[in-house]
């Protein structure tokens, strides 16, 4: 980044107990969610937020990774009757472990994600988390919310967010790297709209090639059949399809100069 660092980022300030609504709005029970001060509830009924994480000793370069419930790391979990939203080791901390070994240096990675989050809060919220943690590198990842809906998806909208968000990246001197999404079950009862996915990924890839933006490609990593990689719900991975997420930006950020 061009603007010297803000040095605010001491502690770990968030640490959040999801709710059931997740990416899309599924009429699904929810459990009780604990969230920071500064939050507010997205209109998905959930909110999981990571907006500080401990200042690395040592760490030259940031990596902020800004997305939904997917980035926060979430997966569902079914139980006797019913299936719940649970957090887990999602891809940010398996991704610096990639990273770290790779590059034999330690980064400090921001986890900047709100579970139910469309592109329209993510561009509101984007400037603050640029000024505040200002990044070397942001790993984009949103859409999903927009279109995995019971009612008309918002793929124009969508399109024009991820055009600014992206913009607005670059202007602020850092790079960025755009994901799309892996494909749903369609048998989950949070794929709503299963079929939206692959439309969604063609703007996302449309718009990054546009701009220039490398792409992570989860939809190509995952294949046509997801099984095994995702949790119960259809929606969310479970822990062996963040392993594979990981891996996936990974072979896109590890070659970059940020």
């Amino acid at each position: 980044m061009k603007r010297p660092v803000v040095p605010t980022i001491l502690g770990l300030v968030t640490i959040c107990v999801l709710a059931a609504a997740g990416c899309g709005s599924s009429g699904a029970p929810s459990s009780p969610s604990a969230v920071d001060s500064n939050a507010s509830s997205s209109s998905f009924g959930s909110l999981d937020q990571i907006s500080a994480i401990p200042a690395r000793e040592g760490a030259k370069r940031a990596i902020l990774c800004f997305g939904d419930s997917l980035t926060f790391g979430t997966t569902s979990r079914a139980a006797p009757g019913f299936a719940t939203l649970s957090p887990i080791e999602g891809y940010v901390p398996k991704l610096q472990r990639l990273l770290e070994d790779e590059l034999d240096e330690k980064l400090r990675m921001v986890n900047s994600s709100r579970g139910g989050g469309d592109t329209n809060e993510g561009l509101a919220r984007l400037p603050n988390e640029l000024r505040i943690h200002n990044p070397d590198l942001v790993l984009l990842w949103l859409g999903v919310v927009d279109v995995n809906t019971n009612e008309k998806a918002r793929f124009t909208q969508l399109r024009e967010n991820l055009v600014a968000m992206m913009r607005m990246i670059k202007r602020e001197g850092a790079k960025v790297v755009i994901g799309t999404y892996p494909p749903m079950d369609p048998e989950g009862f949070r794929a709503l709209a299963a079929e939206n996915v692959a439309r969604l990924n063609t703007i996302i890839r449309q718009e990054a090639n546009a701009e220039q933006v490398p792409i992570a490609g989860h939809e190509i990593a995952f294949g046509n059949d997801p099984d095994g990689l995702l949790g119960s719900d259809g929606l969310h991975p479970n822990d062996n399809g963040y392993q594979l997420i990981a891996e996936t930006w990974f072979e896109v950020v590890r070659d970059l100069d940020f």
